[in-house]
């Protein structure tokens, strides 16, 4: 299976979605509904590339036509292992999902912590984080920016919650809330972020979204008074901001 090239012609900016299983993910339709939106000569246009592939794939990326790529999760830590010079938030949490090429360099970087911050809108409120993932350190590098009312920080460890302290600065008000069963009710905050699966969580009233770090919606999660995201709706806000820079930028 390949790519319609026909769809991309002699002007056409040309980005990649890169991934083992890219094309048939079909995710490149996210960038290029936003091209097509602005009425651009640009596409996304995904690329199958093995593990094996990828150092070679990466040596030769920024002296090909591509101008940007965004890289799918299982490549994340393999390339902060084979890049240099990366973001300084790509080099506090330990992974890379985009790179963009700058006058003949790759220039690699973090979108996802910067797109959930830019759905969940914390600012003034409390946020509720379970877990201390990688993609975790994005979010709060991130949330720390944008002036919530508090942060709350759960997880059965709690070595755990004092490695992600050292990502919150003097001034904002921070609670440690260690978990101790398996069944646990989230209350006391406003938005609540979950990077773990094996838990099961009860929301209280309070919690108006919720945001599980997972490409599957969980079963029975919806309701009518409560926003409910997941992975994917960050990489729809990743594709919005990235396609904007894009074009903003030439």
């Amino acid at each position: 299976m390949g790519y319609p090239i026909e769809m991309i012609g002699k002007e056409t900016v040309l980005f990649s979605l890169i991934g083992e299983n890219a094309i048939e993910s079909k995710k490149e339709e996210l960038f290029n509904n936003y091209f097509k939106a602005s009425d651009v000569d640009a596409k996304m246009m995904p690329l199958n590339i093995r593990m094996d592939d990828i150092g070679f794939f990466i040596y030769g990326f920024k002296d090909s036509q591509i101008k940007a790529g965004y890289f799918q999760q299982e490549y994340w830590t393999r390339l902060y292992d084979i890049l240099d010079d990366m973001s300084e938030e790509a080099e506090i949490c330990g992974i890379i999902d985009t790179i963009d090429v700058k006058n003949g360099q790759n220039i690699p970087y973090l979108s996802q912590g910067r797109a959930a911050i830019s759905l969940l809108k914390p600012k003034g409120k409390k946020v509720g984080i379970y877990g201390n993932t990688l993609s975790i350190k994005s979010i709060l590098y991130h949330l720390v920016q944008a002036q919530p009312k508090e942060i709350i920080l759960y997880d059965e460890i709690v070595e755990n919650c004092a490695k992600l302290m050292s990502l919150i600065p003097e001034g904002i008000s921070v609670d440690i809330q260690r978990i101790q069963e398996d069944t646990i009710m989230i209350e006391g905050c406003d938005i609540f972020i979950n990077s773990q699966k094996e838990n099961t969580f009860t929301y209280h009233d309070s919690v108006n979204t919720v945001l599980e770090l997972t490409y599957t919606p969980r079963a029975g999660l919806r309701t009518q008074d409560s926003q409910y995201l997941n992975f994917n709706d960050i990489e729809k806000e990743i594709a919005k901001i990235k396609t904007n820079e894009w074009m903003k930028n030439g």
